[in-house]
């Protein structure tokens, strides 16, 4: 039972980031994904609306977070609005799509019903991950 709630407050958490970011803390989205025709990955911060490209899944998974952190304190060290850690709406739509439908999936797995939107041919090692907010000094 705790570890079905586990999972559900942790989907949710993906699908919808329950609180908006703030610099007092809240968790930063990400997705890392190759379609079958790629060559490349693409690396998804899905809240800052970083874009960033590779050929090794760990090599982009941390570029991607620490360009995200980077971000983060910079935001933070000059005291700059908010919003900038809500940039989710920014992204095109194909990415804010391919996380969606992402996100859906793991959801639909305990679901005896299959997901409402055509889930994309993923790589299996395409990957979804959570980073909190740090506090910086």
């Amino acid at each position: 039972m705790k570890l079905e709630y586990l999972r559900s407050h942790i989907l949710d958490r993906l699908r919808y980031n329950l609180s908006m970011n703030t610099k007092k803390g809240s968790n930063l989205r990400f997705i890392i994904f190759r379609s079958k025709s790629d060559k490349e990955f693409t690396g998804v911060c899905y809240d800052l609306a970083i874009i960033q490209t590779g050929n090794d899944v760990e090599k982009l998974q941390k570029e991607l977070t620490e360009a995200a952190l980077g971000y983060v304190k910079t935001v933070k060290q000059d005291d700059l609005p908010d919003y900038l850690l809500n940039q989710s709406d920014k992204l095109p739509d194909e990415y804010r799509k391919i996380f969606e439908t992402f996100v859906q999936s793991f959801d639909a797995k305990k679901s005896p019903e299959k997901p409402k939107t055509n889930k994309p041919l993923l790589d299996p090692e395409s990957r979804l991950f959570m980073q909190p907010i740090p506090q910086y000094a």
